[in-house]
Parts: structure tokens; sequence; C-alpha cells
């Protein structure tokens, strides 16, 4: 009777360890996070051309002509959101390179379709499913008024096989992007020539589905970064 007790605790355990394992399993499988890491992926040489190239004037993203009004893709755009995970220092001279990593999570009942490709001349306009993001940190400040640094292109189609990043309900891609704290917009002209600025920093994010605009996606959070000029 005792061996038979034994036995048929010990089958408990290797069954809830069994479940255990499964249900870790099905959790892996079932909400993954992928990785773009725009450190390590090689970036094409868009200067040159080659056989198989999509001709400059045809590119997506070079040129977005107006905004018009998207059907499904408002829905696709507003289940996603992101957060600023980390950024490497928070004290910069301007030109120093910095790192940044956010995290775009579908918060929505629908699959949605992420561009992953930094090979800009493989995409044109017009291709199924065409679609480019653009990545950015926002730096405002008294100093620096409202700013864009850091920003990186991706891009995807149904025609380029790898080329999306497929979200379902619940998952999440991770980027990381390198950049330069260096600002294309014209300083205030209040700015003295020699400062140290406390900026706020969000991410942001905008995707556009061919020609057509969706609505910017900002960062849930923000981080606080020391600007020396």
């Amino acid at each position: 009777m005792r061996q038979l007790l034994r036995q048929g605790i010990t089958g408990c355990a290797i069954a809830v360890v069994c479940c255990c394992v499964a249900s870790a399993q099905q959790t892996r499988v079932a909400n993954p996070t992928f990785m773009i890491d725009l450190l390590t992926l090689q970036r094409a040489d868009d200067k040159g051309s080659q056989n198989g190239d999509v001709a400059e004037q045809d590119r997506l993203g070079l040129r977005v002509e107006g905004r018009g009004t998207p059907t499904h893709s408002v829905a696709s755009s507003t289940q996603l959101e992101m957060t600023l995970e980390s950024i490497d220092r928070h004290d910069y001279r301007l030109g120093d390179p910095m790192i940044y990593e956010v995290v775009v999570r579908n918060t929505g009942g629908h699959t949605v379709p992420f561009p992953s490709s930094v090979q800009a001349r493989r995409f044109s306009r017009g291709m199924s499913g065409a679609r480019w993001a653009a990545v950015s940190l926002q730096v405002e400040s008294e100093t620096l008024g409202r700013q864009l640094v850091g920003s990186d292109l991706l891009y995807g189609a149904d025609a380029v096989t790898g080329s999306l990043i497929h979200l379902a309900p619940g998952q999440s891609v991770r980027i990381r992007v390198p950049g330069t704290w260096f600002f294309r917009s014209a300083f205030p002209t209040s700015a003295p020539g020699h400062w140290t600025s406390t900026a706020e920093v969000k991410a942001i994010l905008q995707i556009h589905e061919d020609k057509e605009q969706l609505p910017v996606i900002t960062s849930t959070n923000s981080e606080k970064v020391i600007i020396n000029r």
C-alpha cells in the first residue's frame, strides 16, 4: 500500500512538472519578443545600383505624397504601444554617439505587420503590403525647443521574404538604435553659444503604408538627459 502511495505521489509530481514545462513552452511560443538590432544588421550600399535594385525615384519611403485617409491601417497603428526601454547615458555633448532601445507591443486583438529591414533599395512604392517606419527620439527643453535625434528607418513588404515581423496580440519587438546627438533643426535665436540643458526625451514611431501616413506613436514614458554644447 505504501509503495503504491509513493508511486502515486511520484506520478503526480511528474505530471505537475510536465504540465509546468508544457505551460512554459506554450508561453514562450505564444508571446515571443522579437529583436531588431540596428547595430549589427548589415546595411546595403544604397549609393550604387545592383541587379534587382529598385530605381531611386520608385523606392519606398523617399517620398510621401499627401496624407490620405487610411482605412484598416489606422486600427493596426493604434493597436501598438511603445516604451523607451533604455538610453546608454544621461549626460551628452553635441556630436556624441548614443544607443537607445524601444519596445513596441501589440496591445490590440489583431496581428500587426511591422517592418524589419534596413535595405531601402529592395522596396518600391506599390509593393503589396509595403510599409516603412521611422523611429526617433524627441528631445524637448527650454533651450532647445522640440527636436528629433537618432532617427532610423525600417522597411517591409509582403514581396520581400523576412522583411515583416508579424506581431500577434500580446507580442512585442525590441529595437536597438544607434544615433548621434545632432539636431537637424536650427536652435532658437535665444540659445547662447555655450549651454547646458536638461531635456525630456521620448521615443517617437511614425509608420507609413506606401503613401499613407499613420498616426504618430509616442512612448508612454520618458527619460531625463543633460545636453552640453
